[in-house]
């Protein structure tokens, strides 16, 4: 065999070769860390609920869990944005309850007890509370409006202001409620979606090496011979 690769395409080709690898790999991973966290919801469910003293007050937060409230949620309602068990968007209404004393840095917890779609009435959250993390943020997440009381990551602080004087909530985790047995971030994108992305990258990697060595044999750059005997 003989091969002189072409400077500039090899030059071009192994770092977006690189790329597509080493995208396929983490889409792995965040099937891996994905089915880890829905197995771990799920089995959080299975227990028996408990208060939020028992709950937060352990050595580990375990998200899934169901809550037996001691209290009512009153007071005004700061507005989250979410989605609904039929995947609509809209805004979860959360209002708080004391937190336990175990609590640090935080007098509340918020319990959602509604949602207003983006086009509609608000309505009464129904189903079981459920212990939850707080939504993640990420690259296209807007920015929090405190003043139109429109929020998409928990801000304690400038929640506070609006919930005052119940007091400032927890900014980790907040009670959701809802009839879905799992909340969006992991029923939107489950594994078998990131193995079908992981799927799609190794894909183009390979087609990339392909095309690669196709234009080399189409320059005669690169010649299979067969040994002499």
């Amino acid at each position: 065999m003989k091969f002189r690769p072409l400077l500039v395409l090899t030059l071009f080709t192994l770092p977006a070769l690189a790329l597509l690898v080493w995208l396929g790999s983490w889409q792995l991973e965040r099937a891996a860390w994905k089915r880890a966290e829905t197995d771990s919801y799920l089995a959080a469910g299975l227990r028996p609920p408990a208060d939020l003293e028992t709950l937060l007050c352990g050595d580990e937060v375990v998200a899934g869990q169901r809550v037996a409230l001691e209290q009512e949620p009153s007071g005004e309602a700061v507005r989250l944005y979410g989605v609904d068990a039929g995947n609509r968007p809209g805004w979860r209404l959360l209002r708080p309850v004391d937190a336990p004393d175990c609590a640090e840095g935080y007098d509340t917890v918020l319990v959602e007890t509604g949602f207003e779609p983006l086009n509609g009435e608000e309505r009464a959250a129904t189903g079981e509370f459920r212990l939850s993390r707080a939504p993640g943020t990420g690259m296209f997440t807007p920015a929090n409006s405190p003043q139109a009381n429109e929020f998409y990551t928990l801000a304690p602080e400038a929640m506070a202001a609006r919930l005052a004087p119940s007091g400032t909530p927890s900014g980790d985790v907040l009670v959701a409620r809802g009839a879905q047995s799992l909340p969006p971030h992991l029923s939107q994108t489950p594994p078998s979606r990131h193995y079908g992305y992981a799927i799609t990258w190794f894909g183009l990697a390979a087609a990339l090496i392909g095309v690669y060595l196709a234009l080399h044999i189409a320059r005669g750059r690169l010649i299979f011979t067969r040994s002499k005997d």
